[in-house]
């Protein structure tokens, strides 16, 4: 039975999560300190050694404002922090009341913010309300410009609203589909489409029943028959993926003949490409049911294609024999020209699917060697074979992240692919096997997925996170898989599924990337403005290695001011918090103010921000 294509919802993604449905829940607003879980509410393990990164480009620096302690100290809330908390907030009036939450830094000499609305002044239209100055330093007029430069060893981040050096993307691509696998999967087609998320990369990880090797099961059979294939399974995954209105990225994975095995943590393993011929036949013939109508197939127009996965890190070939997989790319490469030639077509070839990682010394290499990159791309241009994106996979932290991209980037700059886009085709944090529980582990993750999400910002075309789905496996499967960071088997949404929102709702929203600045490496800023100007968005994520947080003695919660400039002058903001933290279950906003900017068009945003949590300021101009 075929599938037929539905009608996508016209709603704009912000009006239907305003719907009925499993983002939804009653308004959350906390009484009481905010922000103050601390670590030691979700983590309690002792700390042991990094041994596959070394020391952690997160350890804090002289500058970074925090102090070392033994590794063996941890994070609880002492009765003297306390008393000082408590001292602190009495001593100077609150900046902005945030529903019960008050946050003030003392020192204004660096910035003046004028005029700020509190929820009292909101209500009787009141705006005379102002930070207190006296101590500091200067007893002219507050609204005169000042130095805006970040204060030493506090938490303050600069925005400036009049400076785009950019654009935002999402980059929400996940791995997997959102159709069931077995019986007791969900269905997540609602909630990819109330994500935004725009390209879904299939099958690997999905189960052996996906790819090549159980779509053509028998090696000896004829490859132009469609008695030959078996699509019923990639049929289900494939069309769930275009009737919700996204777009597949097929791999061409593994070899035929039902020989792919299907093991430990749902990972899959191939085997190398024995008869690259009768290969190129059949993935020929595939794409002609995807897109053709061949073998009462469809004609969905996949647009992307891409060469098995990280062939010399899945036991399917040793790097002796790396010539072998460019043939094989090329293989792919002539399929697809076969099937556009013949349909008029636009498929396009991504490769090259292998990891990127930094060795033992921290050199950026592929695969221990660049020269292994660098040889395929040679090849690709000296056979003047197509390919129309690059795709690389990395496991790491968000900085390494960052950097490995622009390495790849130069790499391929100097082998002539510098116009062409640059994916991430499988991408995560390296620490897989985290201790407690899985709202943890999807706070952490989602922390350092949004981190990793800023950096990217113009270098990344497009990144495809692992995964989006979670499976549960059929009973006769030995496989053990490890529980989903973002969606629950049953369809809950686990806390960082929240950020795939706020990236979503930044590219969609404020799609012009601002200047923005940050004094602490372990927290990151991205801002977005809308072309009118009259919506900006404000994302910061804090977030370090879990076996460094011994080191940060002061790491329960951290107050910042994201400090805008660049506005019209004397405007009214509405300004909503989201937040990804242990308590999140919904994407309602936990607090809500309005902020008036100064005659210079300056405001400032105060909060504070607990390790491994994310927020999202999404404010208005109200007049």
């Amino acid at each position: 039975m075929k599938m037929q294509p539905t009608t996508p919802d016209s709603r704009s993604p912000r009006s239907r999560r305003e719907s009925t449905g499993p983002l939804r829940s009653a308004m959350r607003y906390r009484a009481g300190p905010c922000w103050t879980s601390g670590a030691s509410k979700y983590f309690n393990t002792p700390s042991t050694p990094d041994v596959q990164h070394g020391p952690s480009r997160y350890a804090p620096g002289a500058d970074g404002g925090r102090r070392q302690d033994s590794p063996s100290r941890s994070l609880p809330l002492s009765p003297l922090r306390i008393i000082l908390v408590i001292l602190f907030l009495g001593a100077y009036p609150a900046f902005v009341s945030i529903s019960s939450c008050t946050s003030h830094d003392k020192d204004t000499a660096s910035y003046s913010p004028g005029p700020v609305e509190t929820g009292d002044s909101a209500e009787t239209g009141d705006t005379s309300s102002s930070p207190d100055t006296s101590d500091s330093g200067d007893t002219g007029d507050t609204a005169q410009p000042r130095d805006t430069a970040i204060p030493e060893g506090r938490a303050t981040y600069l925005v400036d609203a009049s400076v785009v050096v950019g654009t935002i993307d999402s980059l929400n691509s996940v791995q997997g589909g959102p159709a069931p696998l077995n019986d007791g999967d969900a269905d997540l087609t609602e909630l990819y489409q109330q994500a935004g998320i725009p390209m879904v990369r299939i099958p690997v990880g999905d189960g052996s029943d996906y790819t090549l090797a159980s779509i053509y099961p028998d090696i000896a059979a004829d490859p132009y028959s469609p008695d030959s294939y078996h699509f019923d399974d990639i049929d289900r995954t494939m069309g769930a993926i275009v009737d919700a209105g996204l777009e597949p990225l097929w791999q061409a994975a593994f070899y035929l003949g039902n020989t792919d095995e299907w093991g430990y943590s749902c990972h899959h393993r191939g085997i190398a490409i024995l008869d690259v011929d009768l290969w190129s036949i059949v993935i020929e013939h595939v794409l002609l049911h995807f897109n053709a109508g061949w073998a009462d197939g469809y004609h969905w127009n996949v647009k992307w294609v891409e060469t098995l996965n990280e062939p010399f890190k899945s036991w399917i070939y040793p790097r002796s024999s790396y010539l072998d997989v460019w043939y094989v790319y090329q293989a792919v490469a002539e399929a697809v020209a076969r099937v556009n030639a013949a349909t008029g077509s636009h498929i396009k070839v991504v490769g090259f699917a292998n990891p990127v990682e930094p060795d033992s010394e921290g050199k950026y290499e592929w695969d221990s060697d660049t020269w292994l990159m660098d040889d395929f791309l040679s090849f690709v241009k000296t056979n003047d074979l197509p390919m129309d994106a690059f795709a690389f996979h990395s496991y790491e932290h968000p900085y390494d992240h960052q950097e490995t991209a622009l390495v790849v980037k130069e790499h391929l700059v100097k082998a002539g692919f510098g116009d062409i886009p640059l994916w991430n085709t499988e991408w995560n944090d390296s620490g897989l096997d985290l201790p407690t529980s899985s709202v943890w582990r999807s706070i952490y993750f989602g922390s350092q997925n949004a981190q990793t999400k800023t950096l990217w910002q113009g270098i990344v075309d497009r990144s495809f996170v692992f995964r989006g789905n979670q499976r549960t496996l059929p009973p006769h499967s030995e496989a053990e898989c490890d529980d989903s960071r973002y969606i629950a088997a049953d369809g809950t949404p686990q806390p960082a599924y929240y950020g795939w929102l706020m990236f979503d709702d930044m590219a969609r929203d404020t799609p012009l990337r601002l200047e923005a600045s940050t004094n602490r490496d372990e927290v990151t800023i991205l801002a977005g403005i809308s072309e009118d100007g009259n919506t900006l968005d404000v994302l910061l994520a804090y977030w370090i290695y879990y076996q460094d947080v011994d080191s940060y003695v002061d790491s329960d919660t951290d107050p910042y001011y994201v400090r805008v400039s660049g506005l019209s002058s004397d405007s009214t903001w509405t300004a909503e918090l989201r937040t990804i933290d242990y308590d999140t279950t919904s994407y309602d906003p936990v607090n809500a103010v309005r902020l008036t900017t100064d005659p210079q068009g300056r405001l400032a945003i105060p909060g504070a921000i607990d390790l491994w949590t994310t927020h999202f300021w999404h404010l208005e101009k109200t007049d």
